[in-house]
């Protein structure tokens, strides 16, 4: 019988709060795990916030684990602390957690992962090395266990609640507040553009349905990509801006990826589909955003 208790990480990032606040709707108990210098973003009756260095000897672990959910990240973006900080948050953390997993006998570890390492990409390369080392490494560990292992591929999320500083938050801002030409590039390139509800719900899909034992990789996202002016005009549309968009005064990058979508057989396997077209995602996150 499963004890709905989960331990997750990066619950006070875009996508974390977004999950964190499903599962406690679902009435799931989470150890959500933080950097002591981290704030608390949600409080809640059936939500613990611990430091990550108290975990393998909290309380919250007697009686059983249904899984733990891996979403903290460092893409390298930042100077402070540099390629160490990174694996520690991307290699390190996560591997400490796999071997708890392995050790309490958790039926389920979920890692989230990024689209960006199905290529070879300069920009994102020591974050996608950090990714690829502790998949590697986890698969290998726990490939004999008891403990199934899930790594959950996601292609360009967006959705209400995002860093300012990403490509759908920066634009809608610019496109509310600009008065000049905003730069951009030929915005040729193709992405799986995936609205949050549908990712929460991939990630809720996996945790109730993905098969004992298995080591299984799941590329989240709609099966379709969009170019990036198409998601620029979708979003001028519907906010009825008419700031100038100059196309082309940004170059590409040498190595750009040019498109990427998802291959979503394995989740549409366990019985999960995505909801949100490109408009009518747009359209609930300004909506959302509005109202907030």
């Amino acid at each position: 019988m499963l004890s709905k208790k989960i331990i997750l990480t990066g619950a006070s990032g875009f996508i974390g709060k977004h999950l964190l606040t499903k599962l406690l709707e679902d009435n799931y108990h989470v150890l959500a795990l933080k950097r002591p210098e981290s704030n608390k973003v949600v409080c809640a009756e059936n939500l613990i916030w611990a430091n990550i260095n108290d975990v393998e000897n909290h309380s919250f672990i007697n009686g059983g684990v249904d899984a733990i959910i891996h979403l903290a990240t460092d893409y390298g973006r930042s100077d402070e602390g540099g390629v160490i900080s990174q694996y520690m948050c991307n290699v390190l953390l996560p591997l400490r957690l796999v071997e708890l997993a392995r050790l309490k006998k958790i039926p389920l570890f979920i890692s989230a992962d990024s689209f960006f390492g199905k290529y070879e990409y300069s920009y994102m390369k020591t974050y996608i090395l950090s990714k690829k080392h502790f998949k590697e490494l986890a698969e290998e560990l726990l490939r004999d266990s008891a403990t199934g292992f899930a790594n959950l591929r996601l292609e360009h999320v967006y959705g209400e609640g995002d860093g300012s500083k990403k490509f759908i938050p920066f634009i809608v801002h610019a496109l509310k507040t600009s008065k000049e030409q905003i730069k951009c590039t030929s915005g040729v390139q193709r992405r799986d553009f995936v609205y949050v509800e549908d990712v929460i719900n991939a990630f809720i899909y996996v945790l109730k349905y993905h098969p004992s034992n298995r080591l299984v990789e799941y590329e989240v996202g709609t099966g379709e990509s969009h170019s990036l002016k198409e998601m620029i005009e979708e979003l001028k549309e519907q906010l009825k801006s008419d700031a100038p968009v100059k196309y082309g005064a940004i170059q590409l990058r040498n190595d750009e990826i040019l498109d990427s979508k998802a291959n979503i057989d394995n989740l549409n396997k366990l019985g999960w589909h995505p909801v949100y077209s490109l408009k009518d995602g747009v359209k609930k996150m300004l909506n959302k955003e509005k109202i907030s």
